[in-house]
């Protein structure tokens, strides 16, 4: 083959290529030898083709890059190759026919309508097509032009020439050159004049003798064809010809029920307003339901129901707070056949749609409203079964996929320690490249919401981090002052994916070293102006306080509370209550743990204390007589008081949060018997509090080491609460605060509010009081230290 590649003429590749594109769907290994033969001589010759030759050339080589199922668009060769194409057609678009160039424009896409382009290389596209289609604005010149685009499609012949107008429109639809009738009512419209030319044309020339794939395009494009074609009256007149539906393959029904499912959201009825012969009923019946005239079909795979449901909840125009989508009888007929068969279905398909339901979280019923045997109630399980099957160490899977997936699961709160471990395990193994740094900052609050605490992972996330930023900004832990060894400061969009990554991962309950550094590092100024952003500051300076000791001592972090405390006023307006909050804590966590020597330079420094006396306290202590107002509203007030009161006989009261840093549920100076249990609270000359601890400063998962246990409020693989008594651990704002009221001088007595409102009976709230009185509890995750190994 490569002997002859050289001697081969232009019209010897055309007609190699023409034999390809004819023999595309019946493809051979042979098919793909001789295309990639062929490739650079086609791509060498691509300006010295005639049209018609040009036309079939870039049909061949569109092909090559969509014949895989996934996306290849962007990604080495494939990129060249649609560059050069949109680069041919941008200079000789002109001189294809329009069959030709609606052909090319079609074969950007699958069969299945997925995109190939990236977003880039689709505005090329809608430029080029701006460019071939465009009409004079001078009325002596627009005229001719318009008759030569009506002999031009008169010329495809009395079948065709109404059914490539109607693609055409479509494909400026789809680019954005062809607006919808509501769009053009209300003076929106921002389409090109041929956009009117071409409905025009198909009102006086309809489209006969559509294909399935024709119907379906004109479906989703109803809008966009107003009354220049009666869409629902063509699926009408389709679906009654028997061998239609007889000759149409399942992914033909798929693609047309999706079609006419978003036509009917967009309020186009049908002529005959019974439900019996609604097309889309129809063809849902011949899909879904096993006694059709036309039985089921068998090869309907998961990800044919996934496209349906997509369609429906997509497009849908009851999409509301009042979670009327869900009552579609399509949409809950769909997701019945979906749950059995949801497993065999690939990752990728499997995770677009479950951030499809993710995005429309607001239709979503309550699953605690639902027979639990509903399809709808075993969806979710059903989801992250299949996915914790589907992705694992030995899975071909990246990390994007992965954050994608954790990132749709914490915006529907779904959970599964089965289905959390196998990503976790996934992702201690994934490489990770330069790349990944557009993910981790996703990944990272993804766990913080779903609050899954895994020590090996955020190491190596951490160190590779730390890595990174040393390769590209040197090593801010070196003590050597010369110019040439020491760091450079971050970039404010470097220190803005930083904050991104490391706040979930502080709120998490992670303290070490190596997080100290990268955090530290950017800290770094050039001389002593002072950060642009000062909200990106308190970020750094409030993660830097939740590690401890160690930061305190850093120099940075002392340099970086005066350098706060020395902003001027106006660079500080665009503070929200939030961030003075966390300033707050910055000035707070030292005061109370820091070494003598850090308090007498932070805590008791006169502009540092009048800096946060002015602008932080008032934002502090408004939060925490909010927290206490909102418990003295709440059922859980009433319940402790009642049990710590009338059947413990405690004396503890209620605090009051006058003269207290800490808004505490309730306090006392000692402990005595429980006189009504009969069993007894040790003594101690600590003053005690009882702390809530809410849900969402709860691990749901914990895991300390590799190949250690994994603590979880999971009881079964399906993601279930375990028991009351099982062991917990306590993160974010409530691990903070516990930790400071310790050191103090308070014993606190944690009451877990996830435990507490599972306890129905007066006598198992006592007794848990008891328990919790007396029960050791680790104060956070385990601190992360290489050179200190576990003894146990």
């Amino acid at each position: 083959m490569m002997s002859i590649k050289g001697s081969l003429t232009r019209d010897d590749i055309y007609c190699m290529m023409l034999g390809l594109l004819k023999t595309r769907h019946n493809e051979t290994e042979y098919h793909h030898v001789l295309l990639d033969a062929l490739e650079s001589k086609g791509m060498e010759m691509l300006e010295s083709f005639k049209p018609r030759q040009l036309a079939v050339v870039l049909r061949v080589l569109l092909h090559k890059v969509n014949k895989d199922d996934e996306p290849q668009a962007g990604q080495g060769h494939d990129d060249d190759i649609v560059h050069a194409i949109i680069g041919v057609l941008g200079t000789r678009g002109r001189e294809l026919d329009i069959d030709s160039i609606n052909d090319i424009i079609k074969d950007t896409y699958t069969y299945h309508g997925k995109d190939r382009l990236t977003q880039s290389q689709r505005a090329s596209v809608t430029e080029v097509l701006r460019l071939i289609f465009s009409i004079s604005d001078d009325n002596n010149e627009r005229a001719p032009q318009i008759e030569l685009l009506y002999a031009s499609l008169d010329a495809l012949g009395g079948t065709k020439k109404g059914t490539t107008a109607l693609h055409l429109l479509c494909i400026l639809a789809d680019h954005g050159l062809a607006s919808s009738s509501s769009s053009r009512v209300l003076g929106q419209e921002q389409e090109i004049p041929l956009a009117a030319v071409l409905r025009q044309y198909i009102k006086d020339n309809p489209p006969r003798n559509m294909k399935s794939s024709d119907i379906a395009r004109a479906c989703r494009y109803v809008d966009v064809l107003g009354d220049s074609f009666d869409v629902s009256e063509a699926v009408e007149d389709f679906i009654a010809k028997p061998n239609n539906i007889l000759l149409m393959t399942t992914p033909q029904y798929v693609l047309l029920l999706a079609a006419t499912t978003v036509m009917r959201s967009k309020r186009y009825h049908f002529n005959d307003d019974d439900d019996a012969n609604n097309a889309t009923v129809k063809l849902a019946s011949i899909l879904f339901d096993q006694y059709s005239l036309h039985g089921t079909r068998d090869d309907l795979s998961a990800n044919d129901i996934m496209t349906i449901i997509a369609a429906c909840l997509q497009h849908s125009a009851e999409l509301t707070a009042s979670r009327r989508t869900f009552n579609d009888p399509l949409l809950a007929e769909a997701i019945r056949v979906l749950v059995p068969v949801i497993h065999d279905s690939p990752p990728r398909p499997l995770i677009d749609f479950l951030t499809l339901l993710s995005q429309k979280k607001e239709a979503l019923p309550n699953t605690s409203q639902l027979n639990i045997y509903s399809p709808l109630s075993q969806l979710s399980s059903s989801i992250l079964s299949t996915l914790s099957t589907a992705i694992t160490p030995t899975s071909n899977n990246n990390m994007k996929d992965i954050t994608v997936a954790l990132k749709a699961m914490a915006r529907l709160d779904w959970y599964s320690t089965q289905c959390i471990t196998s990503m976790i395990d996934a992702l201690i193994t994934t490489r990770l490249t330069s790349s990944s740094m557009e993910y981790v900052g996703d990944l990272m609050q993804s766990l913080r919401v779903l609050r899954v605490h895994d020590t090996p992972l955020l190491r190596r996330l951490v160190t590779w981090y730390k890595w990174m930023l040393r390769q590209s900004y040197g090593d801010t832990t070196t003590t050597n002052s010369s110019s040439s060894s020491r760091a450079r400061p971050y970039p404010p969009e470097v220190r803005a994916h930083l904050a991104s990554f490391a706040l979930p991962i502080a709120e998490l309950g992670y303290t070490s070293s190596s997080l100290i550094d990268i955090v530290e590092g950017a800290l770094q100024e050039e001389g002593n102006s002072h950060p642009s952003d000062p909200k990106l500051l308190i970020s750094f300076l409030y993660i830097l306080s939740r590690q401890g000791q160690e930061a305190f001592t850093r120099a940075s972090f002392i340099q970086g509370v005066k350098r706060l405390a020395s902003t001027p006023e106006e660079a500080l307006q665009s503070l929200s209550a939030a961030d003075w909050i966390k300033a707050f804590q910055v000035h707070l966590a030292p005061a109370i743990e820091g070494p003598p020597h850090i308090k007498r330079e932070l805590v008791h420094d006169a502009d540092i204390k009048k800096f946060i006396e002015d602008n932080a306290s008032f934002s502090w202590y408004s939060a925490q007589e909010r927290s206490r107002t909102q418990f003295l509203h709440s059922d859980t007030y009433h319940a402790l008081r009642h049990t710590i009161e009338d059947d413990l006989g405690w004396p503890l009261y209620t605090a009051n949060q006058s003269g207290e840093v800490y808004h505490t549920e309730f306090i006392s100076d000692n402990t005595t018997p429980s006189p009504s249990v009969g069993s007894s609270v040790p003594s101690s000359d600590r003053r005690t509090a009882i702390v809530c601890i809410k849900p969402s400063d709860e691990l749901r998962y914990y895991r300390a080491s590799i190949g250690g246990s994994v603590v979880s409020d999971s009881g079964g693989p399906g993601g279930e609460m375990g028991e009351y008594k099982s062991t917990r651990v306590m993160i974010g704002s409530s691990l903070v605060k516990v930790r400071h009221l310790i050191s103090l001088g308070w014993k606190v007595v944690p009451v877990w509010l996830s435990e507490w409102s599972d306890m129905k009976s007066d006598k198992d709230r006592a007794e848990y009081m008891i328990q919790q009185s007396t029960r050791a509890y680790a104060l956070g995750p385990t601190p992360d230290d290489d050179g200190v190994h576990d003894e146990y």
